[in-house]
């Protein structure tokens, strides 16, 4: 009867999209904290339930796939991975070729 109730993760795919809405409902909570902080002007309760959640938002994010035997991540999440990395180098290397010139002058 209760394993009828748990769900199964030995499926990579479910385990794939628990593992993101979990981290997405994690950060959800923190931006909503930290807007709800703001409306009813305890800005600083806000931030924390903010940076709380970001901090196990991130924490998740980061030891999840080395905690686990199951793949959280396939070879569409490594392509792009590896696309936004490129992106990210192009964009500060340009910025930096545009901004180190301006320093000497």
């Amino acid at each position: 009867m209760f394993d009828t109730l748990r769900p199964e993760t030995d499926n990579p795919g479910q385990a794939r999209r628990v593992y993101y809405r979990i981290v997405y409902v994690i950060f959800a909570i923190a931006i909503v904290g930290l807007l709800a902080g703001i409306a009813i002007g305890q800005e600083l309760v806000g931030t924390i339930i903010y940076c709380g959640g970001a901090w196990i938002g991130s924490g998740i994010t980061f030891l999840a796939p080395k905690l686990t035997d199951v793949p959280l991540q396939d070879e569409r999440d490594t392509e792009l991975y590896n696309r936004a990395s490129g992106l990210t180098l192009g964009v500060l290397f340009v910025l930096g070729l545009s901004v180190i010139p301006a320093i000497y002058v």
